[in-house]
C-alpha cells in the first residue's frame, strides 16, 4: 500500500506550495502523518472499525467511522497545524469505547481527519455524524466539517467545496462558490450532550441543488439553488477542527458514529 500525498493534503488555508509527497513531515508547527491515497470503491470502505460492521457490503456507503482505531486507518490522512490536537477519547463516547476528540487553543489552527474517494457528481450525498460540544465560549466560524474538491489551494484562491462551521453556537454553511457565501441557522446547537447532525446534499446536473442540515432529524437550515457540487465533484471529507479561524479562545469538540453515503443513514444506531 503506497503512501502518496498531493498539494491538497497539506494543512488547510495556507497560501504556500510545499512538497507534493509526504509520508511524515514535521516543519515547525506543520505536521502531516499517514497521507495515503488508494483507489476507492463505494461500498468497500476500509473494514477496520467493528462499529461499522452493520454497513459492510452496503454499496451506498462511502465511509463509516466509529473512531475506534488508533491512527484512524479508515480515514487515510491526519493533519495538525498550530495550537490544535486530535486524539481518541474515552471520557465522552456515544457508542463503542472511544470517540474523536479535537481541540484548539488559538486562532488559525487545524486538527482534522481527511478521507478521499471517487468523486460524487450526481444523486444525493448524505452525511450523519454525532457531535458533542461542551459549553464554553461563543464560537466564531469554527470549521468542523468540509466536503468538496479542494480545501487548500496552493494560492490565495478560494477553497472549492463546503464548510460546516459553528458561528455563535449555530451551524453555518460557508462556500465561496455561492452568493451569499455564508448562511447561518437561527437555531443554536445543543451543548453538553450528544446530538445527531445530518446533511442532505442534492447534486444537480447543473451544479446546483438543495442542501439541508438537520439536528436530531429536525431541519435547522434549508438552502435551495445552492452550488452543491463543482465540475470536479465531491471527492473529499474532512472532520474535526478543519480551521479555528479567528477564534483565540480554547475550543473542543467530540465526534462519533460518522457515516457518509449516497442513501440516508438516519440518526438511529444499528
Amino acid at each position: 500500500m503506497g503512501k502518496v500525498c498531493t498539494d491538497r493534503q497539506l494543512p488547510p488555508r495556507l497560501p504556500v506550495a510545499l512538497a507534493r509527497c509526504i509520508v511524515s513531515l514535521g516543519v515547525g508547527l506543520i505536521s502531516a502523518v499517514g497521507c495515503q491515497s488508494d483507489d476507492y470503491t463505494i461500498g468497500a470502505f476500509p473494514a477496520v472499525d467493528p462499529s461499522c460492521n452493520h454497513w459492510l457490503g452496503d454499496p451506498s456507503v462511502v465511509l463509516c467511522s466509529g473512531f475506534e482505531q488508533p491512527a484512524f486507518p479508515e480515514w487515510g490522512a491526519t493533519f495538525t497545524y498550530g495550537a490544535a490536537s486530535l486524539e481518541l477519547a474515552s471520557d465522552r463516547v456515544l457508542s463503542g469505547t472511544t470517540a474523536l476528540h479535537a481541540s484548539s487553543q488559538a486562532q488559525e489552527s487545524t486538527a482534522v481527519l481527511q478521507h478521499e474517494f471517487s468523486p460524487l457528481q450526481t444523486g444525493t450525498m448524505h452525511l450523519r455524524v454525532y457531535i458533542y460540544v461542551p459549553s464554553g465560549p461563543i464560537t466564531s466560524a469554527m470549521n468542523l466539517l468540509f466536503w468538496g474538491h479542494d480545501p487548500n489551494p496552493v494560492s490565495n484562491a478560494a477553497f472549492v467545496g463546503t464548510d460546516i462551521n459553528l458561528e455563535n453556537g449555530a451551524l453555518q454553511v460557508f462556500s465561496p462558490q455561492n452568493s451569499p457565501d455564508r448562511i447561518t441557522s437561527d437555531q443554536a446547537i445543543p451543548r453538553d450532550e450528544w446530538f445527531c447532525m445530518r446533511a442532505e446534499v442534492a447534486l444537480g446536473s447543473d451544479g446546483t441543488g438543495q442542501l439541508v442540515l438537520l439536528i436530531d432529524e429536525e431541519p435547522v437550515l434549508t438552502l435551495d439553488s445552492f452550488t452543491t457540487v463543482t465540475t470536479e465533484g465531491i471527492g473529499m471529507l474532512r472532520a474535526g477542527i478543519d480551521w479555528s479561524s479567528a477564534q483565540a479562545e480554547p475550543f473542543e469538540v467530540y465526534m462519533d458514529d460518522l457515516v457518509l453515503s449516497t442513501t440516508p443513514a438516519g440518526c438511529a444506531l444499528p
